[in-house]
């Protein structure tokens, strides 16, 4: 705030908030004084007739401030350091000795200065002002920079300080020079302080430093470096070659005209470069091309990283590039190879490419989006809206979507658009896309699909006839037509004159040129209204040229001219019937967008039949052609495509068939109508998409051949019938009726609501998107639901079929099989037949239900409940809970956290495991088989199991109860535990492993064994040898080298062909009698021989 009263001295002010540093500027004007900063706060205060005041600042300095009242010729002078304001006049001030400042104020103001008035500062923004030295010469001068001002230095102890504008010198010998002539071929060093504050440059090579603070610094003429310093600042080099260092900070850098120089390092921040003009470069000391990046901002500007806080954003032109390494590139050169990342905002983005190769995200909101020249890559999620690409049809460029299957799109046109949908609301639009010469996108998929340039046209239904033809962008298909009776105003020359070669259509011309105008909007949406003025857009001018065989006419065009067409001599009479009248709708093809058959050569592919008038009458060849006036087939396709089709027409409920003679191209205004192939005697494919190809037997290079078919851009078809082979029948976005009748058919519905009918045979029905009916028939069908509103019909006896969901599914009624789908987390439920349930990716609940079923988890953590029945249970990857219910269930386990739930009377279970499984002794669970080739291990539960080993060397257990344990191929242990169990080693050399189950018991508690399949060998020479290891049972046993030695605790029998060993556990004959342990079945030895050949493990 501001004070001020009066003393015994005089008015004073008191500034609380200004120290006499932030002084920028003081005026007095009209009685109001103005004092200001320089950050442009300011003070009004309302003094009459002020002469001096005193004014006191928040830093305690006091100054004293002299006003003078202006008019040439006034003088103030005092010995005293003062300030001195002037007025909004032309003042003429004269500061005297002491080092004063001097405020001029508005107006053509003159300093004037004598050797003795020591440091003096003028400070004046306004007006053409002028110093003059009255005791000096130009000779007497030197000129430097001090601080942010110019320093003029007249004497050793004499100088002034210039801040502002001055720009004229006057001296003692009556000589002038301006401050430009003053400052030629000098170098001026101007440098700020830490505060905030503006230096000003001169026409000098400028050194300008702005140290501190948010400045900013203009160059203003001469080749100037300016260091911006600390801060956010900003740096103007005006005209020159100038280097602008923005140092530290957010800076906003420009320059005029010149080849100026844009220098950076690491950590110089988010800098702005504003510079239209010259030849600019960009240096980056400190960085190499590895660590730049580039994105482009909302505004659709190059954005240069280059480091994770440092950028440069670019409004400007820049020519060339020099990094770390010190070599020019060029802009082309530094670009190479790089791409520009843009993402978009929630809102509806609008960008144009900023590099040759950019990756654009737009986001959600409906963005219109531009890569512009160079390979560019948009990208694309669920939720992102209607968004539009427009002419981007340089480079090769990639739609990527992130989160959609290749499945889940539908292609359709609006004209010349081509749409992407890929939700009920996410559309993506190419414009001009049938107009393009150039097939220059790829799409890829979330599900691994790509679709490349070359299979772009035939997916999204652009036949090579359409794409050959077409050739404007224009879609507004209301055009005006007018005969000019004189050369309309867009013809004329500079005088006015119409040219040389102009005349007027005949009446016969006019007559025959209007015909043709019917004949094209009869399929077609395309309206012709004739009007009086020529000089519209979207109209059609017919008139006569002079030169004889030549008749042309211009494509639409944002140009008067656009549309119109001329014909020479050669077509000015009246050849009914003659090739002269199939010239009038050619050159109206021409003014309608379409190009000759020729031109589009280099993508399509017609036929030497097909490039004749018979098909097309922009070809040149006259074949086939007609007189009156039509177009041909080819010609309609593709205007319909750019205009749509007449609604009107062929509106009833039509059934199309083939033509085994020759190709078909179908046009439809309205109704419900079919392609009909219930005749066909070949297996016939069906696209009802619009211009989609369809074929009877094998599909044709030319649509023109026999038994093709193809339904024409803009035109809808409901309905396909199928015939007695193996068809497929395609829907489209519409609520489509497929009938496959008898084969093995496949439907698929797309995106409507369809009714999908498979009749005899065994059918694949998938409605797509949308709520599905589908009715296979009889034969073993295949159903595909995505939609809880899909409905199945299957009657009994029509086979066994299967269901394969994206969704939670039940099956119903005489369904027998269901698989689902895709990765998420569903749930799959059967019914009382007996069902094959298959999961997915995902953590699934499988319900089996009654019936025998088998139920297959797939990857995930899966819960399977069989139900009642007897079921197969197999979880898959992942951590699974199996649940058999009643019934004599069959578990599959392959992850040692599987769980198994079976409770007592629930039937006789089995398990099948890859890996080492211990059967729950909670469980009712019987039987173990280890699978694979693993060396695995099996425990059973006291159940009385029965447990297989695989081909790897396996551990079985059997715990108490009886026990049946196989060891299979490889070399395994088989301890059977307390009871009777029953062993068999299979291949390879297996133990019977006796564990100390009991210290009291005189087997230790293992029962009495029988070995099925001993196997006799020496163990050392044998691989089929196998061992019995007693050796935790022997109590106080020596381990000697004789089979003396193991007499008193081991004996053998014989009884018939089996050997039976006895055990007295400590040989002594006493407390332990000698109990038979184990038989062998089918051997006859000796404990002599098994001692020998090591197969007793003591």
């Amino acid at each position: 705030m501001v004070t001020y009263g009066n003393d015994q001295n005089g008015l004073w002010l008191k500034f609380d908030n200004f120290t006499s540093n932030d002084i920028r500027q003081i005026e007095y004007i009209n009685n109001v004084l103005y004092v200001t900063n320089y950050s442009g706060t300011y003070y009004s205060l309302n003094f009459n007739s002020l002469a001096k005041a005193r004014m006191i600042f928040s830093d305690g300095v006091e100054k004293q401030v002299l006003f003078t009242s202006g008019g040439n010729g006034l003088n103030i002078s005092t010995a005293n350091s003062e300030w001195i304001v002037g007025t909004n006049l032309v003042d003429q001030i004269s500061s005297g000795a002491g080092n004063d400042r001097l405020f001029g104020g508005v107006g053509d103001d003159i300093y004037q200065f004598s050797k003795g008035d020591g440091i003096d500062k003028v400070t004046d923004y306004s007006g053409n002002n002028t110093i003059q030295f009255m005791a000096s010469n130009l000779a007497d001068l030197s000129i430097q920079g001090n601080g942010s001002n110019l320093e003029v230095k007249y004497s050793d102890t004499d100088a002034v300080l210039i801040e502002g504008n001055v720009s004229n010198f006057k001296f003692l010998d009556g000589t002038t020079a301006t401050l430009d002539q003053l400052l030629t071929n000098k170098t001026i060093t101007l440098t700020g302080t830490k505060g905030n504050e503006t230096i000003n440059g001169f026409a000098s090579n400028d050194i300008i430093n702005g140290l501190e603070g948010n400045d900013t610094l203009n160059g203003n003429g001469g080749n100037d470096t300016l260091n911006g310093g600390a801060g956010d600042d900003k740096l103007y080099g005006g005209t020159g070659n100038d280097l602008t260092v923005g140092g530290t900070g957010n800076d906003w850098l420009a320059s005029g005209s010149g080849d100026d120089t844009y220098q950076f390092s690491k950590g110089d921040g988010n800098d702005t470069i504003n510079d239209y003009s010259g030849k600019n470069t960009i240096q980056i000391t400190d960085v190499s091309a590895k660590d730049i990046t580039f994105t482009s901002n909302a505004n659709n500007e190059l954005v240069i990283n280059y480091s994770a806080t440092d950028s440069i954003t670019l409004k400007a032109y820049i020519n060339n590039y020099i990094l770390s390494d010190g070599v020019v590139q060029t802009y082309q050169q530094f670009l190479t190879g790089k791409t520009a990342t843009w993402n978009g905002t929630d809102n509806a983005d609008n960008f144009s490419g900023t590099l040759p190769n950019d990756v654009i995200t737009g986001g959600k909101g409906n963005d219109t989006l531009n890569g512009r020249e160079g390979d560019d890559t948009y990208r694309f999620s669920l939720g992102d809206g209607i968004d539009t690409i427009n002419g981007d049809y340089s480079g090769n460029n990639t739609i990527v979507f992130t989160d959609v299957k290749s499945t889940d799109v539908q292609y359709s046109f609006d004209k010349t658009t081509l749409n992407i949908q890929y939700s009920d609301s996410d559309i993506v639009k190419l414009t001009g896309y049938l107009a393009s010469n150039n097939k220059n996108f790829s799409i890829q998929f979330a599900d691994g699909v790509m679709i490349d340039r070359a299979q772009l046209d035939p997916t999204v239904g652009v036949n090579y006839w359409v794409r050959a033809l077409v050739a404007t962008t224009n879609s507004n298909p209301d055009f005006k037509y007018i005969f000019p009776s004189t050369a309309p105003d867009y013809l004329l020359d500079a005088n006015g004159q119409a040219p040389a070669w102009w005349s007027p259509f005949s009446q016969a011309q006019q007559d025959f040129m209007t015909q043709v105008y019917q004949k094209a909007s009869e399929f077609s949406a395309l309206t012709f209204t004739l009007t009086d003025n020529a000089s519209q857009l979207n109209t059609v001018a017919a008139y006569r040229n002079s030169t004889a065989a030549t008749a042309y006419a211009q494509y639409p065009s944002g140009a008067f001219v656009g549309s119109d067409v001329a014909f020479g001599p050669d077509f000015w009479f009246d050849p009914a019937g003659t090739w002269v009248t199939a010239s009038y709708p050619h050159e109206l093809g021409h003014a309608l967008g379409l190009r000759h058959t020729f031109e589009g050569s280099t993508i399509s592919s017609f036929s030497d039949e097909e490039d004749t008038r018979k098909w097309s009458v922009m070809s040149y060849d006259r074949t086939g052609m007609s007189y009156d006036g039509s177009f041909a087939p080819f010609d309609v396709a593709a205007l319909q495509a750019i205009y749509g089709v007449n609604s009107s027409a062929r509106a009833g409920n039509d059934s199309y068939v083939f033509d085994s003679t020759k190709g078909v191209l179908i046009w439809d205004g309205a109704g419900v109508d079919t392609i009909n192939a219930s005749n066909a005697t070949q297996a016939a494919t069906i696209d009802l998409n619009q211009g989609g190809w369809s074929y009877i037997g094998e599909k044709s290079p030319h649509i023109s051949s026999a038994n093709q078919l193809s339904i024409n851009l803009g035109t809808q078809i409901e309905n396909a019938i199928g015939g007695a082979y193996d068809d497929i029948l395609v829907g489209n976005n519409l609520s489509n009726r497929l009938e496959g009748g008898a084969g093995n058919d496949t439907l698929k519905g797309n995106w409507g609501d369809d009714v999908l009918l498979g009749g005899a045979g065994n059918d694949t029905l998938d409605g797509g998107k949308g709520a599905d009916s589908l009715i296979g028939g009889t034969g073993d069908d295949t159903y595909y639901v995505d939609n809880v509103g899909d409905s199945i019909v299957e009657n009994t006896s029509e086979g066994n079929d299967k269901v394969i969901s994206d969704i939670n599914y039940t099956l119903g009624d005489n369904l027998e099989n269901l698989t689902l789908n895709g990765a998420d987390n569903l749930n799959g439920n059967g019914n009382a037949l007996n069902n094959v349930i298959i999961g997915n990716a995902g953590n699934n609940n499988l319900n089996g239900y009654a019936g025998n079923d088998t139920l297959n988890g797939g990857a995930g953590n899966d819960t399977l409940d069989g139900g009642a029945g007897n079921d197969t249970l197999d979880g898959g990857i992942g951590i699974d809970t199996l649940i058999g219910g009643l019934g004599d269930d069959i578990y599959y386990v392959d992850n040692v956290n599987d769980v198994i739930i079976e409770k007592i009377n629930e039937g006789f279970e089995t398990v099948n495991s890859t890996v080492s499984y211990a059967l729950d002794s909670g469980n009712a669970l019987n039987n173990l088989n280890l699978l694979g080739t693993d060396n695995i291990d099996g425990t059973g539960n006291g159940n009385g199991n029965t447990i297989v080993g695989n081909s790897g060397n396996n551990i079985l257990s059997g715990g108490t109860n009886n026990d049946v344990l196989n060891g299979g191929a490889g070399n395994d242990i088989l301890n059977g535990g307390k009871d009777n169990d029953t062993l068999i080693g299979g291949l390879g050399s297996d133990t019977a492993l006796y564990k100390l189950l009991n210290t009291n018991d005189v087997t230790g508690g293992n029962g009495a064994d029988v070995w099925k399949d001993f196997k006799v060998g020496n163990t050392l020479t044998d691989s089929e040898a196998d061992k019995i290891d007693i050796s935790e049972l022997l109590i106080n046993y020596a381990n000697g080298s004789t089979v003396n030695s193991i007499f008193s605790y081991l004996s053998l029998d014989l009884n018939g062909n089996n050997s039976i060993l006895s055990i007295d556990r400590d040989g002594a004959g006493t407390v332990y009698n000698s109990t038979s342990f184990l038989t062998l079945n089918n051997v006859n030895t000796t404990l002599n021989t098994l001692w020998d050949n090591h197969q007793i493990l003591v």
